[in-house]
C-alpha cells in the first residue's frame, strides 16, 4: 500500500479512518486491538481512528496502554515498532 501511495501520491500519509475490534469488553477484543496496533506500526500507518472510547481498564484500553509504552517505576519505556 505504501508503495502505491509513494508512486501515485508522493508525500501522502496512510491512515485508517475508522476501525474497531467489535468486542471492546472482551479479551478477544484486546487481543485483536493489540495485533492491529502492531500491524499498523509494522506497516507504517500514520494515523488510525478507533470507533469508540474504550475504558482504561477494559481489554482494548489495556492494549493501547501496552502499545504506547508501560511505566517502569519512574520512567516510561516506549514501544518502538519494527519497520523491517
Amino acid at each position: 500500500m505504501k508503495t502505491l501511495i509513494d508512486i501515485n501520491y508522493p508525500g501522502t500519509k496512510l491512515s485508517i479512518s475508522e476501525w474497531s475490534s467489535t468486542a471492546d469488553d472482551d479479551l478477544t477484543g484486546g487481543l485483536v486491538t493489540a495485533d492491529a496496533l502492531g500491524i499498523f506500526g509494522k506497516y507504517g500507518v500514520d494515523a488510525a481512528t478507533y470507533w469508540a472510547t474504550p475504558g482504561e481498564q477494559a481489554p482494548v484500553g489495556l492494549a493501547y496502554w501496552l502499545y504506547r509504552g508501560y511505566v517502569d517505576c519512574t520512567r516510561i519505556i516506549p514501544f518502538m515498532p519494527s519497520h523491517s
